[in-house]
């Protein structure tokens, strides 16, 4: 509505993008492509950068079409053609773009722990869930792994309980002070799956976000405990969900207790 395309056709596009079958390309292990050209696959799941970028393209590429196209054939040719140019656009310029900004921001991170913990513990606790709605956080899941593989725990992993926990604590926020007794039943059980199982979509983008300060202060929470978690050297020793009931795996390195 906001870029004033045919919502159906963007919706249509978001589809496309979180289809299983694409979803399945992210874990591929050989290489794909579209009429010759190489594909970067990534999971869309959890990210909504790339849609607007996409819904943003459309709206140019639908005002072009609806000026050329005779009126009679508007209502049919213009979606199909947005969906034919539109969803592998996107897979083939917002994928690379995405994943090369993700391992660039990674690699930063990653050299920030080693210079200064509490500040790359800072960056990661604050800017974790802001990662995610960039989609960037999946350019740290290949350096988690390696740790895992290779040292038996990774130290980037260990601010990510504050930043899970400081979103899910400013939705609980809004749900006990909050007028609006329709946005208090959102925020309860939104909050609940971010504090028990790491999942936070549902409290960013049913409330945090939408409200603002509340997104603000996870973050603060967020790169606060994160400073604190990488100072003391927490880490995890296996690949989880940052939450409530993760936290054996945090347990075992560095003094994250303390």
């Amino acid at each position: 509505r906001r870029f004033k395309t045919n919502q159906f056709t963007s919706m249509a596009v978001a589809g496309a993008l979180v289809y299983p079958s694409i979803v399945a390309f992210a874990s591929a292990t050989d290489p794909i492509t579209f009429l010759g050209l190489p594909v970067i696959a990534m999971n869309y799941t959890s990210s909504v950068i790339p849609i607007v970028i996409a819904v943003w393209l459309q709206s140019y590429l639908e005002k072009f079409l609806n000026k050329v196209l005779p009126h009679w054939l508007r209502n049919f040719t213009t979606p199909l053609l947005v969906m034919l140019v539109m969803v592998p656009l996107v897979l083939l310029s917002v994928g690379p773009l995405t994943t090369y900004a993700a391992k660039g921001t990674s690699a930063g991170v990653t050299t920030l722990f080693m210079a200064a913990p509490w500040l790359g513990g800072a960056i990661m606790g604050g800017l974790w869930q802001v990662f995610v709605l960039f989609g960037l956080h999946w350019g740290f899941v290949p350096i988690l792994t390696n740790d895992l593989a290779t040292q038996g725990y990774s130290l980037i992993s260990g601010p990510l309980v504050a930043a899970v926990l400081a979103q899910a604590a400013s939705g609980l926020a809004v749900m006990f002070r909050s007028r609006s007794a329709k946005r208090r039943e959102v925020a309860g059980p939104a909050a609940f799956s971010g504090f028990l199982a790491g999942i936070t979509e549902p409290i960013i983008y049913g409330v945090n976000l939408p409200l603002k300060l509340p997104f603000y202060f996870g973050i603060a929470g967020g790169a606060v405990g994160g400073a604190i978690a990488a100072a003391g050297g927490s880490a995890a020793n296996a690949f989880v969900f940052p939450s409530l009931i993760a936290l054996p795996a945090y347990m075992t390195i560095g003094n994250f207790t303390l």
